[in-house]
């Protein structure tokens, strides 16, 4: 009997690892697909490292809204790119100088999982950014 109890839970530990490892390999986006090209000018994207981190939304000359679980050292924000996999001629890329996390944000549940990203040059709206 303790060897039949035995091959129960190890089988639903398999069962419970091969579920985590299906779901992270899931979409981020459900049933999202591609935007029409400068249909979202205001979109940004956040690198660190040369690594595209984040995504947020540009709503000032010089703010980005974020996620705050986003927060690394050195972040960089790509505006006016289309195409996250080829540079292009319109965009433009801007360091960060200051970010600021929510006071309440939990990173254990992304309670106020919110951040503000602060460019260090403001930006010049155009019909690609």
């Amino acid at each position: 009997m303790p060897m039949k109890m035995l091959t129960m839970k190890m089988l639903a530990l398999c069962l419970v690892l091969a579920k985590s490892a299906w779901s992270e390999e899931q979409e981020k986006v459900v049933h999202g697909g591609p935007c029409l090209k400068d249909s979202h000018p205001f979109q940004a994207a956040l690198y660190t490292s040369g690594h595209l981190l984040c995504g947020g939304v540009l709503i000032d000359p010089q703010w980005v809204l974020t996620a705050a679980h986003c927060k690394k050292p050195n972040l960089q924000v790509i505006l006016g790119k289309h195409n996250l996999r080829q540079t292009e001629t319109f965009q433009r890329q801007i360091s960060v100088d200051r970010t600021i996390v929510h006071p309440r944000y939990n990173p254990e549940t992304h309670d106020n999982d919110i951040m503000m990203v602060h460019l260090k040059n403001p930006v010049k709206f155009s019909k690609k950014i």
